[in-house]
């Protein structure tokens, strides 16, 4: 199935029949389209029960049959429609949820048994090679190739009802003097022992895709996915998911030394790692996409990944480490007595100007957020990153507030150029080895691998003076 399917956001575009499950009698010509990531569904004329003029509404369910494939659409937007000479209505869908491979009822009363994603990058994490080759030295000739005996590995998480599977799509090719062999996809597996709804299927498609991010070191970039009822156990019952996505790029299959948290070094403990992982994720979701969004192919400028990176760090502690300087229960009568003298003497719009800002003033600074987050590492892993922890909570601050919170009249040279990049480079270093520390992953390893490729996690600009 995976391997019949288009990229997750590529272009495409698909001629087919399609209809309303209660009007199967009116079906309609239509074409499937992505462009840059959006779905849209264009109809060759109109769905007699759907009025044209009825904008935004959300259609429960869309089967169709194209391209030798049965689709479902799900909760398909109506847009705006067009004619098409001399006359015609061409009715238009977009932003739908798509299963490929059959016809279903409304999502709601849909249950899945398992969710598969394809990713290049889950090969060299799990180091799970598919296939063994050799060849004879003596006999060019002589070369063999089959699938390997150990080619998959599995996580049990009991406790969230769910069960990884990592390992490789596959299938064989033999066009005859073209080509021979094999052509694979890493995947991942999640298997529930409970049924789950097709949106918690889709949480947990976002969920593991960002704590692999983490763990490979780059964006995990699901190529394709597909969804399965009652196990899966009849290839009717498996569904290729297609879902608006940002369009591909050419993926850089990362060398196994380059991958940041490979599985074969956190094998003994992977486990515990992903169970504190969905046992956290609520509370690390937001610094982990502000992280991710900062280490994808295609990089940000440097002063938005600074305010990302810094952002995701106080994103961190504040969801983690959670209090101030006092309790909320030690803090509340002094805010009252300060709030009390406050509204006694001074003007209403200079009570409620003070009244939004003293309720945060309980709460740490950025830079004492960044002391207290450095405070959790030796010297020694700190100095491998090039960092000092006296210097780098205010060098970080002074340069986020400049783009933040510049002042015009300040005297105060911007950071620009090598300095303002080795300062993020250092930044995303050390946000990466918060978040993975704080889920298991030994510092030692990560600093080690961080520092074993400079290039790639810990790059430095050399700073070009013009005379």
């Amino acid at each position: 199935m995976a391997n019949d399917l288009p990229k997750l956001g590529a272009d495409f575009e698909i001629w087919g029949h399609w209809w309303l499950p209660a009007y199967k009698s009116d079906q309609v010509t239509g074409c499937l389209t992505s462009r840059g990531g959006n779905l849209q569904l264009k109809l060759l004329g109109q769905f007699n029960a759907i009025d044209v003029n009825h904008l935004h509404l959300s259609v429960p369910v869309i089967h169709g049959v194209a391209d030798g494939k049965l689709f479902t659409l799900w909760n398909a937007i109506q847009g705006s429609f067009g004619f098409k000479a001399p006359g015609t209505i061409e009715q238009h869908f977009q932003s739908m949820r798509i299963l490929a491979g059959g016809h279903l009822s409304e999502r709601s009363k849909v249950r899945f048994t398992a969710l598969s994603l394809y990713a290049s990058n889950l090969g060299p994490w799990s180091n799970l090679r598919p296939v063994d080759y050799s060849f004879s030295a003596e006999d060019p000739s002589d070369i063999s190739y089959r699938m390997a005996k150990n080619r998959s590995t599995e996580i049990v998480l009991s406790n969230f009802g769910m069960t990884l599977k990592i390992g490789t799509s596959w299938s064989t090719r033999n066009k005859e003097f073209d080509s021979y062999g094999f052509d694979v996809l890493p995947s991942l597996r999640a298997e529930f022992s409970s049924p789950e709804l097709f949106d918690d299927v889709i949480e947990r498609l976002g969920s593991l895709q960002r704590i692999f991010s983490l763990l490979v070191g780059m964006e995990l970039v699901a190529e394709k996915a597909t969804v399965e009822i009652d196990g899966g156990r009849k290839l009717d019952n498996i569904f290729g998911l297609l879902v608006e996505h940002a369009p591909p790029e050419d993926e850089e299959i990362l060398p196994v030394y380059k991958v940041l948290a490979p599985f074969p070094i956190l094998k003994d403990r992977a486990s515990e790692i992903f169970s504190h992982w969905f046992d956290e994720e609520s509370r690390l979701k937001d610094a982990t996409d502000l992280l991710i969004r900062t280490i994808r192919r295609t990089g940000l400028p440097t002063p938005i990944e600074l305010t990302s990176l810094a952002q995701a760090l106080e994103t961190f502690h504040r969801n983690i480490h959670g209090e101030g300087f006092m309790t909320a229960k030690e803090y509340k009568p002094i805010k009252k007595a300060i709030m009390d003298w406050v509204s006694k003497n001074m003007s209403e719009e200079l009570s409620n100007s003070i009244s939004e800002r003293i309720g945060h003033a309980n709460e740490h600074t950025f830079q004492a957020r960044m002391r207290m987050l450095l405070g959790k590492f030796s010297d020694e892993l700190l100095k491998a990153l090039g960092i000092d922890r006296n210097t780098f909570p205010s060098a970080v601050s002074k340069a986020r507030n400049e783009f933040t919170h510049w002042d015009a009249k300040t005297s105060d040279a911007r950071s620009v150029g090598a300095d303002l990049s080795n300062l993020v480079s250092k930044l995303k270093a050390f946000t990466r080895l918060v978040l993975l520390s704080h889920l298991g992953v030994s510092p030692d390893t990560v600093v080690k691998r961080m520092t074993e490729n400079m290039h790639l996690y810990l790059p430095e600009w050399v700073k070009i003076n013009h005379s």
